[in-house]
């Protein structure tokens, strides 16, 4: 080669060099830069919860302090058990009052108010949910809130708890109740009587990311003798789903049986609605199916107590007790407690009521306070969002 050839090939060597460095630095800044962006915006559903127990025995608030959380992000479900045939002892408000406290209300003229037992569970999520709550009185059969809006009725479900006034002394039309959104921006009450003396705490769960949730929604009735009856949903997948539902009643019944029902998934695409006994007609039972795809995981059953009966269990897979709740399908004014019974006798509504708690990382407790007869009880165990 040319001696003067050397120089002009090293200057093209080092030219070509300099701009695949520079080519190569490029692409390594543009690709942080669009990680750095996408990881800042990202929500990963991450939740943590907080669990206990707590009794009420006096008229008034019972409070509970919990380690702070954003009340924006976190909302309170609950189960409750007794046995008197008063409705002042079978129903109790709760709700998380403040980012340290939770407060359960009950209203009775009881001098000796019986123990009602509380098992209670805080959700929080880092992000992605926004909650909303409040107080309404059902003084007449149907109730309207205004909320603000939620994202999309698919994107939202709705708990509640109430309590009645402290006189009260029989189980009739104005105790079934249902509460559920309507609207995106309304909540709706509905009583078969209404009452301006009873109470009720009400929570809106909204997702912000219609992925992360399918939430379906409707209404069915058990009527005549009919002891059963189903709804068709879309399909859901059972192992991220859970159910909440509510009846009203539009006429009265010595039988409580015919007023307390199970709600179940008993498919991917059927909810099934059952009670234990049918002497009156309940025209309005609402129900809720929650599908959760944020990364929550649901176990489900039902537990059945023979009469005389006061615990069951129930052996789930593992679950982390720190991100997971345990609760039943049915409201019935003392939170997410409630199942179905044959028991015609009396209004002991605890008979088909029970707490649902983890009493281990792979057992599920229910307990109830009146064995007077048989019941089953649908219940779930959410561990909730991404680990």
């Amino acid at each position: 080669m040319h001696r003067r050839a050397l120089p002009l090939l090293l200057i093209a060597f080092a030219i070509v060099a300099a701009v695949t460095l520079q080519t190569s630095r490029a692409t390594f800044t543009s690709s942080r830069s669009s990680s750095a962006s996408f990881e800042s915006a990202a929500c990963y559903d991450r939740a943590t919860t907080q669990n206990g127990t707590a009794t009420s025995s006096t008229d008034g608030t019972t409070t509970v302090t919990i380690s702070s959380v954003d009340p924006s992000k976190a909302f309170l479900l609950f189960s409750t058990r007794h046995s008197s045939n008063r409705p002042v002892a079978s129903t109790l408000r709760g709700r998380l009052a403040s980012a340290t406290s939770l407060e359960f209300d009950r209203v009775t003229n009881e001098s000796s108010p019986v123990t009602m037992t509380i098992e209670w569970s805080v959700v929080e999520y880092d992000c992605g949910v926004v909650v909303q709550r409040g107080a309404a009185i059902p003084a007449t059969t149907s109730t309207n809130i205004a909320i603000t809006p939620v994202p999309a009725l698919a994107q939202a479900f709705v708990t509640w708890s109430k309590t009645v006034e402290d006189s009260d002394v029989l189980y009739n039309l104005n105790d079934p109740t249902i509460v559920d959104l309507s609207a995106v921006d309304t909540l709706s009450i509905r009583v078969g009587s209404g009452n301006p003396d009873h109470l009720i705490w009400w929570q809106v769960v909204a997702f912000t990311d219609p992925a992360s949730i399918e939430v379906q929604r409707g209404t069915v009735a058990l009527t005549g003798t009919a002891l059963s009856t189903t709804a068709s949903i879309s399909a859901v997948d059972p192992a991220r789903s859970f159910v909440l539902a509510s009846p009203t009643a539009s006429s009265t019944s010595p039988s409580i049986g015919s007023t307390l029902v199970r709600a179940r998934l008993t498919d991917s695409t059927t909810v099934t609605i059952d009670r234990g006994a049918a002497d009156l007609d309940l025209d309005d039972i609402s129900w809720q199916v929650v599908e959760l795809t944020d990364g929550s995981s649901v176990q489900a059953g039902s537990a059945s107590f023979g009469s005389g009966a006061t615990t069951v269990t129930a052996t789930i897979s593992a679950v982390s007790l720190s991100r997971s709740s345990a609760f039943a399908s049915t409201h019935t004014g003392g939170g997410q407690n409630g199942g179905r019974t044959p028991y015609t006798a009396d209004d002991v509504v605890g008979v088909a009521a029970t707490t649902v708690a983890l009493t281990s990382t792979t057992q599920v407790t229910l307990t109830r306070d009146s064995t007077v007869d048989t019941a089953d009880i649908a219940w779930f165990v959410v561990t909730w969002g991404r680990p």
